[in-house]
């Protein structure tokens, strides 16, 4: 639990952080300072995900609710969250890919990515 609040408190404090310097630029537009933030939002959350799959590995098994490994995997959650699925539908369709890439999924080369009929 003290990993995932730690590392959505640091994408916080660094949004804060870019917005503020997005700010003090004297950036008057508020789209551009939007779109800013969100680059940087995201960028950030990218980052984290890499940082905790690089130091904090999920390791594949079943685990007491209050095991590391499942603090480790709630640590990527919140980021994922953060981020990957909150802004997942506004990608479009033949990016999702690198997008998924991105948070640590591991794709093969070539997938294309489209949506079944229901």
């Amino acid at each position: 639990m003290l990993l995932s609040a730690t590392s959505m408190i640091l994408i916080l404090l660094g949004d804060a952080l870019s917005l503020w310097g997005i700010l003090s630029l004297g950036v008057s537009d508020l789209f551009l300072s939007f779109v800013l933030l969100l680059v940087v939002h995201i960028i950030l959350c990218v980052l984290a995900t890499r940082l905790l799959m690089l130091f904090f590995p999920i390791i594949e098994g079943e685990f007491p609710i209050n095991s590391p490994e499942v603090a480790r995997w709630q640590a990527q959650a919140v980021v994922a969250l953060l981020s990957s699925i909150y802004f997942e539908p506004f990608i479009p369709f033949f990016l999702k890919p690198a997008w998924y890439r991105f948070f640590g999924a591991k794709i093969a080369r070539g997938v294309k990515y489209w949506r079944q009929a229901p």
